[in-house]
């Protein structure tokens, strides 16, 4: 492989590490807005601590390293399998989810059970 080769990919890697970076972002912000809403339907119960408690401390471990990942992965230092690529980003979601759905089941059973 020429060095323009590589350069090429890793340019491409650069410009898919930012496009996952701002995705990222994008769904946090989305979050965000959405148990803003749920909070002022009253729907979440979230403690006010004011807006002085609240602020954003950049990407964490796993997305620097996912984002590592990626590039090394596009530069061809690294064979992996894109899936085991991308286990920084989708692990983390897949425990989320999870929690997600054991909460919602548990609170559907204890309301059923509230109503008997």
């Amino acid at each position: 492989m020429n060095p323009i080769d590589i350069l090429t990919y890793c340019g491409v890697a650069i410009v898919v590490a930012v496009a996952v970076v701002v995705v990222v972002l994008a769904i946090a912000a989305l979050i965000a807005i959405i148990s803003g809403v749920a909070k002022q339907f009253g729907r979440l119960r979230v403690e006010d601590r004011g807006a002085a408690d609240v602020r954003y401390t950049g990407p964490g471990v796993l997305g620097i390293l996912g984002v590592a990942f990626i590039v090394l992965k596009l530069c061809g230092v690294i064979t992996w399998s894109w899936l085991w690529v991308l286990a920084p980003f989708w692990i983390p979601l897949s425990i989320g989810v999870v929690v997600l759905i054991v909460i919602g089941v548990t609170a559907f059973l204890l309301s059923r059970a509230d109503h008997r």
